[in-house]
């Protein structure tokens, strides 16, 4: 492991990666850059991060229940498809240019982004009754792109949930954090079998991230629905712009 002065600047990155996480997303698009710049293999930098990731996501889950701030049903519905749709992403993982996957996905992000732009009271409001039949199809959708990824999608479930589950900014980012929680489980246990994960690093990485989340889940429900709208525009751009240049 690296210390002085990198694994300072990876604690300071671990825990705005767990605030970020525990508002709109995004934490992988800080904590995987700085893993690599700090002498890590990609393979091992993305494989770590899930358990970091499992780690400040269990956090975020905690802190959004305390606020009654998580529609358990919801989850469940993106959590069941995605794990089917998981296996499909990673075998077109086997056979398309990692280029290209990020590309689509950047593009796609951008779509999302787009689509809720021209809709001011998108994520402001929440729309009932849920749509599940097409919340199911969405959880398919992103177990696909964490089988492409490896996981990091926590922007997309938060748009997909806003979008075409008709929740508020707020309510996705507490209910996302179920499914970010469970099926980094799966991909955890992928790289662990495969050697990309250091589980100290991770741990002690992980247990920063916690306390982030912690901060995070406050200054999310401090700041409320429009600021997290903005704050969220704002990250997907950031991030798909990573993701297409």
């Amino acid at each position: 492991m690296v210390f002085e002065p990198a694994f300072v600047l990876l604690l300071v990155s671990a825990v705005f990666a767990g605030m970020l996480d525990a508002t709109v997303g995004g934490g992988g698009f800080v904590i995987i850059p700085f893993l690599v710049f700090t002498g890590n293999t990609i393979q091992l930098a993305i494989g770590t991060s899930r358990l970091i990731f499992l780690l400040d996501s269990f956090s975020a889950v905690l802190g959004h229940a305390r606020k009654r701030n998580i529609d358990y049903r919801l989850a469940l519905c993106y959590t069941i498809p995605s794990v089917i749709g998981a296996p499909v992403g990673a075998y077109v993982t086997s056979t398309t240019s990692s280029e290209t996957i990020s590309k689509v996905f950047g593009f796609f992000m951008l779509a999302m982004l787009f689509l809720i732009a021209c809709r001011p009271d998108f994520g402001l409001k929440d729309r009932k009754p849920r749509r599940l039949l097409p919340s199911f199809i969405a959880g398919l959708l992103i177990g696909f792109m964490i089988g492409l990824l490896g996981g990091g999608v926590g922007i997309l479930i938060i748009m997909l949930m806003v979008f075409v589950s008709g929740t508020t900014v707020l309510l996705a980012s507490g209910t996302s954090q179920v499914v970010v929680w469970l099926t980094n489980i799966v991909t955890l246990i992928a790289y662990q079998q495969r050697g990309f994960v250091d589980v100290r690093m991770g741990l002690i990485l992980g247990l920063t991230a916690f306390l982030g989340a912690q901060v995070g889940v406050l200054v999310a429900h401090k700041v409320g629905n429009i600021w997290l709208r903005r704050l969220l525009m704002a990250v997907t751009v950031v991030s798909a712009l990573k993701l297409l240049l």
